[in-house]
């Protein structure tokens, strides 16, 4: 049977968000194919976003739009990882979202001049257009604790996004707010994870079902863990239906979008 569209004074739009964390150090040698990797898997959420979002109970629930669902990357822009992420999700037609440790001076006195540039350039296209930049700084300072401010600054990705992407060599974290760290605390609160190591971008991972996933399915079964994701998204964004009244969808949580 057709489904009725939703009765309600607000209907909201489909949007999906992406957060990173990740190494800061990466090797030049691996940049080439973690662009690769990322132009994957960017493309797979979105197209199922997309295609999720397209269903007969979703164009009946949510809001309709001209230019579809809304993607979005949200990243702290640090060097490495974060960068190299951002810059592919902007080419791919994602909006950039952007959360800072501190206040952008202070920032800034993490980075050399050319690096201080490069991040200036991403940071100016953080634009959320009339409604002005899309950029937080976390309150506080380097003089409060470095460490602490990135740390929180990782949590604050972890509770504003859909899907975390990790560039992540495996390793414990080297300090506190560490890439690990934040994996760790991401599987832990139930946030997937899409893990890409750096030394093997060609065989990403799906980290869901608790922090003992890392040593489950094998990192080399790439289409297994595409076809995890592409369930999860689904699960995500397809609207509750009425003969489920316990499930919860996206429609609570785009809500708040």
């Amino acid at each position: 049977m057709p489904y009725e569209p939703l009765h309600s004074p607000y209907r909201p739009h489909v949007s999906w968000r992406v957060g990173v964390t990740g190494h800061r150090d990466l090797s030049d040698s691996s940049v080439p194919q973690l662009r690769s990797a990322l132009a994957r898997t960017l493309e797979l959420v979105g197209n199922t976003v997309r295609d999720a979002a397209a269903t007969e109970v979703a164009t009946a629930t949510y809001a309709p739009t001209e230019s579809g669902p809304t993607l979005r990357l949200l990243s702290p822009l640090a060097e490495g990882a974060d960068r190299l992420v951002a810059e592919q999700a902007l080419a791919s037609g994602y909006q950039l979202e952007v959360a800072l440790p501190f206040a952008q001076a202070q920032y800034e006195q993490d980075f050399d001049p050319e690096s201080v540039a490069e991040f200036r350039a991403l940071l100016d296209q953080a634009d959320g257009g009339p409604g002005g930049h899309r950029v937080l700084a976390i309150d506080g300072s380097q003089a409060d604790g470095r460490e602490q401010g990135y740390e929180t600054v990782g949590r604050f990705v972890l509770r504003n996004c859909d899907l975390l992407i990790a560039v992540w060599d495996g390793q414990p974290a080297a300090g506190r707010g560490g890439t690990a760290e934040i994996v760790r605390a991401a599987v832990a609160m139930g946030l997937p994870v899409w893990w890409i190591n750096p030394a093997t971008p060609d065989s990403p991972r799906l980290l869901r079902d608790g922090w003992q996933s890392l040593h489950l399915a094998p990192p080399s079964d790439g289409p297994a863990h595409e076809a995890a994701l592409v369930r999860y998204i689904r699960e995500v964004v397809t609207p509750p239906q009425l003969e489920h009244p316990h499930r919860h969808g996206s429609l609570g949580r785009l809500i708040h979008h």
